[in-house]
């Protein structure tokens, strides 16, 4: 299928000193196409795969510039244009194992595993218009997205243990590591752990869980402004609980 984007308000609209737009924007195009495979078997199998390539001519991105330096320190800031065409290729896939129904077709205990995998390969084509980028990664396409883990199920018993992983990304196209405002560099790989169980008990439900269970130091953004700028942390060890009841 073939995609099509005009540029619009937000697109021009500047509300950060430090970020300048070109005034030349131009429409971005492209087109994706799939390739996928999907079904169950036996009740106890889930699965759909996929693999797709994305043409993405003209994107809207920013770049690091530089003014000449005033009292002796240069200006950094960010310009937003259309930095050239991008290649993203990848494969994405869900698969659910239900070993519970796999041994037993009406098992009291049930037990299954998930894996939801991603694993895609996003660069500029050596043709684009900035010359800075060509042949690097696309901001924000990590190489590796994962999440996987196990649930169990007893009655009105239920519970998920959840594992995400996500490899490292650029937060813009010339792939800088650092800057001194913190505003564009590398977003590290992390990874996350999560735990939740439910319980279901005539017109009562209890939920409670666990996000981030082992604490992980991390974030998943840099912003430009409030309530930045620079690396915006995300959430440590932290726990919920929710009763629901219905009359």
């Amino acid at each position: 299928s073939m995609n099509y984007r005009g540029i619009n308000f937000n697109d021009l609209r500047v509300n950060n000193t430090n970020i300048l737009v070109d005034p030349n924007l131009e429409d971005e195009s492209g087109y994706n196409a799939d390739l996928g495979f999907r079904g169950n078997y036996s009740d106890f199998l889930n699965f759909d795969w996929s693999l797709f390539y994305l043409a993405y001519n003209n994107r809207l991105g920013a770049l690091l510039r530089y003014d000449d330096a005033i009292d002796g320190f240069p200006r950094i800031y960010r310009f937003r244009t259309n930095v050239g065409n991008a290649g993203i290729a990848g494969f994405e896939s869900y698969t659910e194992m239900n070993w519970s129904k796999f041994l037993n077709p009406r098992p009291i205990h049930e037990f299954s595993t998930f894996l939801n995998a991603a694993f895609i390969r996003g660069r500029y084509g050596e043709e684009n218009m900035e010359s800075s980028i060509a042949g690097n990664k696309v901001e924000l396409v990590p190489d590796i997205n994962i999440k996987t883990g196990l649930n169990y199920k007893w009655g009105d018993f239920s519970s998920t243990m959840q594992f995400t992983y996500l490899s490292e990304q650029f937060t813009e196209a010339t792939n800088a590591e650092r800057t001194a405002t913190g505003v564009d560099g590398i977003i590290p790989a992390f990874h996350v752990l999560d735990l939740s169980a439910k319980y279901k008990y005539k017109f009562a439900q209890l939920e409670a869980g666990i996000n981030n269970l082992t604490n992980n130091y991390y974030f998943t953004r840099r912003a430009t402004g409030y309530p930045g700028p620079g690396i915006i942390p995300s959430a440590g060890r932290n726990f919920y609980v929710t009763l629901d009841l219905k009359f």
